[in-house]
């Protein structure tokens, strides 16, 4: 079904997903396929506000992306799951949560972000896309320590912890996988 999804959401952008996940889902403590699901998930809010599959692909791997750095800078305190959707309720406009991870965005800091951005940047765009855009910069913007201690524990702690957890993913899937083959095989037999 998560594979469903991820094909449906991403269309045509689902192998360059499928590529940003195999790099970064090791770091987070994800298998690919829960990173790819992640940013499905992300990319489904967008696309309704009529983001093209292409940049709801982009806006989702960069804020997916940022989960892990966030949950990191959380102490372990949340995981890469409950940061990512923290931020996709931010997207949408319900930002009282993201102040758990040290990021706080009010609708002026919103309304200010929309008002320095170029009336070319703003061509085309929604109301709605304007605002997920400046709700995505702000959340970067404010996020550049957890981005930059995420960049520098390259081999902490946090991170072996992490790798353990991808591994383990990916050891369940691969193992789930092969027991549904078995499973259909002797149905068919």
């Amino acid at each position: 079904l998560v594979e469903n999804k991820i094909n449906v959401v991403f269309g045509e952008q689902g192998q360059m997903v499928a590529n940003w996940a195999d790099t970064v889902s090791e770091r987070m403590g994800l298998s690919s396929l829960q990173a790819q699901g992640l940013a499905a998930n992300f990319a489904d809010l967008l696309i309704p506000m009529k983001f093209t599959r292409e940049q709801a692909a982009q806006m989702s791997t960069d804020i997916i992306g940022l989960s892990g750095a966030l949950a990191e800078w959380s102490g372990g305190t949340r995981t890469t799951a409950e940061v990512s959707d923290i931020l996709g309720k931010a997207m949408l406009g319900e930002r009282e949560a993201i102040k758990s991870l040290g990021i706080s965005i009010t609708e002026a800091d919103v309304k200010n972000k929309i008002l320095s951005m170029s009336t070319q940047q703003l061509s085309g765009l929604t109301e709605a896309q304007a605002k997920a855009i400046a709700t995505r910069d702000l959340i970067l913007e404010k996020s550049i320590d957890a981005q930059t201690a995420y960049a520098e524990n390259t081999d902490g702690l946090s991170v072996t912890q992490a790798k353990l957890s991808s591994a383990f993913e990916e050891a369940k899937e691969t193992l789930n996988h092969l027991w549904k083959k078995l499973l259909f095989q002797r149905l068919e037999n």
